[in-house]
């Protein structure tokens, strides 16, 4: 399974630290008739669990959106494609085995073909290498896949604010 993984620069941390310096902020409005003075208290728990909510849903867009793009490049034909292009697989069974997993805690997402369905014949397409006695040309999909989706993959972890 070919690995990649996006850390987060934690936000989330860098808001609780100064949440605990500010606790509250406190502001005064002075107009020629009205005074007004508003008071904002700011729950530092609140917005490090939702930032960190947001990178992990963001990582499970990102790793979904490279898996889908993995699976496009990856044709159903009879014969091998040409050396430096995806592999082709004659019945879909690379495609449907290419999937991908999310780790909330270490914020990294797996992305690729489950050894138990194909084998480590994917190894050998991605990397260009020897397996059951003949060598493979490289017909590289994860790798490719990934550099097609990085300009993309910042986009997917905007956090919306809640109410």
């Amino acid at each position: 399974m070919v690995h990649f993984a996006l850390h987060i620069v934690k936000a989330a941390n860098a808001l609780a630290k100064g949440a605990r310096l500010i606790a509250a902020a406190v502001r005064t409005i002075r107009l020629p008739s009205v005074k007004i003075r508003c008071r904002q208290d700011f729950n530092a728990a609140a917005v490090a669990s939702r930032a960190r909510m947001g990178e992990a849903a963001g990582l499970k867009r990102s790793a979904a959106y490279v898996r889908a793009a993995a699976v496009g490049s990856i044709k159903i034909a009879p014969g091998p494609s040409a050396p430096g292009s995806p592999p082709h697989s004659r019945a879909g069974q690379l495609k449907r085995a290419i999937r991908y997993a999310v780790d909330p805690r270490s914020l990294s997402a797996y992305v690729g073909p489950v050894a138990g369905e194909v084998g480590e014949v994917s190894i050998a397409h991605e990397y260009g290498a020897p397996w059951m006695g003949r060598k493979y040309p490289r017909r590289s999909f994860m790798g490719p896949a990934l550099d097609r989706c990085s300009p993309y993959i910042a986009a997917m972890f905007n956090v919306k604010s809640g109410t």
